[in-house]
């Protein structure tokens, strides 16, 4: 390649990153520096701390039986706390199973398997509970009945309060998060919103991971070995996601305002400063 190409090719490249929008380069080249292992931490963190928050609130109301053993005391609250993000406990009532044999002259000619379950959706924060009743033959499924109903979970504080513990949570890790370690050169509101859906994601991921755990550890078996009790998994997805994705982006988005903030005052100040030695 001549000089001159060589030249040219500099400028265009010069040129290309004059002719993007303010902030891309920046945030292109420090992707891969992002605080994105701080972010995993900062979502765990979250779902520990809304649990901690819980469990301090349930004690300080006397809503907690320290007679029972400390396992059955983690178990509650984190069914509790499932709760409180609209996660009902799932409960299977009852499961039934028999097999019908149809004979003639003493002999069977036929068998039909006839299985009906019984499962509860309930929820003791919000006062609501849905009973499934299903029935199948031969495995597949014949019948199917469902009710839902509402009632007093008989709080001793207001509702409210337990539905905040985790938005609070979030948003208070989601500030430090923003705040610690996200950098900003200048005022610039698209480095600001994008750091920020960033840091929310990675605060989602990590907080999705400990809430869909949390589904297989709260896990009460019967007889059979199978899980009669635990938080409802689906509802568990979508709360593990929305819950950080909201409250922790907003989070780290007024955590780097205030960094922003901070440096707009020195900047004012040091112009100021400026001003008064030239004068």
């Amino acid at each position: 390649m001549s000089e001159d190409d060589a030249d040219e090719s500099e400028k265009k490249n010069e040129s290309d990153k004059m002719d993007a929008p303010d902030g891309e380069e920046t945030l292109l080249t420090k992707l891969d520096s992002y605080p994105l292992a701080q972010g995993l931490v900062g979502g765990v963190a979250s779902f520990l701390g809304g649990y901690v928050l819980l469990f301090g609130l349930l004690a300080a109301v006397d809503s907690i039986d320290f007679g029972q053993g400390a396992s059955n005391i983690l178990q509650s609250v984190g069914q509790i706390f499932y709760n409180v993000l609209h996660v009902p406990t799932y409960v299977r009532l009852n499961r039934t199973q028999e097999v019908q044999q149809r004979a003639e002259n003493g002999t069977v000619t036929s068998e039909q398997e006839i299985v009906s379950v019984t499962e509860q959706w309930q929820n003791g924060i919000t006062g609501t509970r849905t009973i499934e009743q299903r029935r199948y033959l031969d495995g597949e499924l014949v019948g199917n009945a469902s009710q839902s109903t509402t009632f007093d979970p008989g709080l001793p504080v207001p509702e409210l309060l337990y539905l905040a513990i985790p938005v609070v949570a979030l948003l208070l890790v989601g500030y430090v998060y923003g705040d610690q370690y996200f950098d900003l050169d200048e005022w610039d509101p698209n480095t600001i919103i994008v750091q920020g859906l960033l840091g929310g994601v990675m605060l989602t991921v990590g907080y999705l991971l400990v809430t869909l755990g949390g589904t297989y550890l709260l896990v009460e078996t019967g007889s059979q070995g199978q899980a009669v009790l635990h938080p409802a998994r689906f509802d568990a997805l979508v709360s593990g996601i929305v819950y950080p994705l909201a409250a922790g982006t907003a989070g780290v988005i007024v955590g780097q305002l205030s960094i922003a903030d901070l440096q707009q005052q020195r900047a004012d100040a040091e112009n100021a400063g400026d001003d008064t030695d030239q004068s």
